[in-house]
């Protein structure tokens, strides 16, 4: 199928390194991907981090269904990775776990890219 004047959004690694540069060759509007690894999460005793990975990975394709720019997408995933971050940065003391996917919720912010 074609991918002209679609919008491709892909939660894996490396993707947008070859494959969003050939979707956007291609016609593609807009791709989505990693420029890097991307993480996921386990739910954890003290917190179900595995939520949170997917209600991120998720805000890109709701923001487009909800009729969003590609350029609101990413910042809607942004701000939403934002929210993590600090509810994971208030929690350090608490969670056990919490300065682990701190960081890999802030390598998740960083690494998710739009191509057009």
């Amino acid at each position: 199928k074609s991918l002209k004047e679609q919008i491709v959004v892909s939660v894996a690694c490396h993707t947008a390194e070859f494959l969003g540069k050939k979707a956007v060759d291609e016609g593609a509007k807009a791709y989505f991907g990693g420029v890097d690894e991307l993480y996921v999460a386990l739910p954890e005793p003290e917190h179900n981090y595995w939520e949170d990975i997917i209600e991120l990975f998720l805000t890109i394709p709701r923001a487009i269904l909800e009729g969003k720019s590609p350029e609101e997408a990413l910042d809607m995933y942004k701000k939403t990775a934002d929210g993590f971050i600090e509810l994971y940065e208030k929690s350090l003391a608490v969670w056990e776990s919490a300065d682990f996917y701190l960081e890999l919720m802030k390598r998740n912010k960083e690494r998710m890219v739009l191509l057009k």
